[in-house]
């Protein structure tokens, strides 16, 4: 299993067409209010077959190993643990490094045009979210090289998870108001008024997942 560090331009050989053309099409580099945690991951594409392959860091592996001896007398959580660390290093060992090749594919998205001057914006930063193991969505953070204005985009899973949130609240709410929940004395009155929480909830989603739909729109691809 290779788990060495990894370099960003090295060709990889894909495992679903044997081909050598996985290439890293993006690469995050982990930080926790602001510190850097010493772990990554990064986003491998096929150019022949057009095969995803996710790595992640040795440490980040190293962490999912530790939790599942830890949580093995749980037997369900311990199990999980192990399966994810086996699938991860996988990874590395099922799409081995080419040796003497390499290639310098764009790492990152590419640039957009900025809503005031209309002059190209690079991408500076990015901040991939995650639930549960999941990846919902990459917030993008870009500079005008024109006027400097900074402003930042989320991609199309961040927007579709968003929206997904939005109508989930928003339905909950409406049924928490509408059937209040409770079989004890006041207990519908108080439980109506999570319900009225939730639709605030709700209503400030639907604003963010507005706002995240005006920036695609006013900054689009350069």
């Amino acid at each position: 299993m290779h788990t060495s560090s990894v370099r960003p331009d090295e060709l990889r050989r894909c495992a679903r067409c044997g081909q050598a053309a996985l290439v890293c099409a993006r690469d995050w580099q982990h930080r926790v209010l602001g510190v850097a945690t010493g772990t990554w991951t990064r986003e491998l594409e096929c150019r022949s077959c057009g095969a995803k392959v996710t790595l992640y860091s040795p440490k980040h592996i190293a962490v999912e190993r530790v939790f599942a001896f830890v949580m093995l007398p749980a037997i369900f959580p311990g199990l999980y643990f192990m399966a994810s660390a086996r699938r991860k290093a996988r990874a590395w060992s099922d799409n081995p490094v080419v040796d003497g090749a390499s290639t310098s594919p764009p790492r990152g998205p590419g640039d957009r045009v900025c809503a005031g001057c209309r002059g190209r914006a690079r991408c500076t930063a990015m901040h991939r979210r995650q639930m549960w193991g999941m990846d919902v969505g990459t917030r993008c953070r870009y500079a005008c090289s024109r006027c400097a204005k900074v402003f930042t985009v989320h991609d199309g899973r961040g927007v579709a998870f968003s929206l997904a949130v939005a109508s989930l609240l928003t339905v909950i709410a409406a049924l928490v108001v509408a059937i209040p929940p409770g079989s004890d004395v006041g207990a519908e009155a108080s439980n109506r008024w999570v319900g009225v929480g939730l639709s605030v909830i709700a209503a400030l989603g639907w604003i963010a997942l507005a706002l995240q739909l005006r920036a695609r729109r006013v900054h689009p691809m350069a």
